[in-house]
């Protein structure tokens, strides 16, 4: 784990969580651990930093979408708000030059 940490800029627990998912949904063989297992982990990886990055389009085009005026839709639009003044462009396009940039370990 101390790899995947270092060469993704993930931290212990994300880490494990990671391998852990890794673990369940693809059911590595235990022979073929060492050599496809970071593979797999790899895959994971990628596929849930799409996911996020799903999930942060829906957020905004769901707040942009909004009209009605009702609280909720006010705190939607509120919260999609507060991740753009976060910096959220800058973090999205840090992510993306990452992920182009990557490389497998060795």
């Amino acid at each position: 784990m101390g790899l995947l940490a270092t060469h993704k800029c993930l931290d212990d627990v994300q880490s494990y969580i990671l391998v852990e998912r890794s673990l369940e949904k693809y059911n590595v063989v235990v022979d073929s651990i060492v050599q496809d297992f970071p593979h797999v982990v790899l895959l994971q990886y990628y596929i849930e930093r799409q996911c996020l990055l799903k999930c942060t389009r829906r957020i905004l085009m769901h707040a942009l979408s909004l009209g009605n005026g009702s609280q909720r839709d006010v705190d939607i639009r509120k919260e999609a708000l507060n991740l753009i003044s976060d910096g959220l462009e800058g973090k999205l396009l840090s992510v993306l030059q990452e992920l182009l940039s990557s490389s497998h370990p060795d």
